[in-house]
């Protein structure tokens, strides 16, 4: 709330004002403040949810027109940034050598 404060009214020691005041500033905040985004549990803006979004149907659009893109989904920007998506022990690879990485990608090819 300090930073949201300075940055926004230029007051750095909020409690020597009155609560009522303080909480009417706090409502004067934009909304991607840091105070309002933790109130309402936002972990984006509306413009980064909106960027992501459009990412996410980009990079949908071209991957479909792949060979890969025929038979598998991608995971999408938007849901990674909100957390959607949990890091599984089962889903990181890791190879040798280049040969056993050649050896698991051809399977994907057709």
């Amino acid at each position: 709330m300090i930073c949201d404060f300075a940055e926004t009214y230029g007051l750095f020691n909020y409690k020597e004002l009155p609560p009522l005041t303080v909480a009417t500033l706090l409502l004067g905040l934009r909304e991607n403040s840091r105070v309002r985004m933790h109130v309402s549990g936002s972990r984006l803006t509306l413009d980064q949810m909106m960027e992501a979004a459009i990412l996410d149907e980009l990079r949908f659009l071209s991957w479909t027109k792949t060979k890969h893109g025929r038979r598998y989904n991608q995971k999408r920007v938007l849901k990674a940034l909100q957390g959607d998506y949990e890091k599984k022990k089962e889903d990181l690879m890791s190879f040798g050598t280049p040969e056993e990485y050649e050896r698991h990608m051809k399977q994907f090819e057709r």
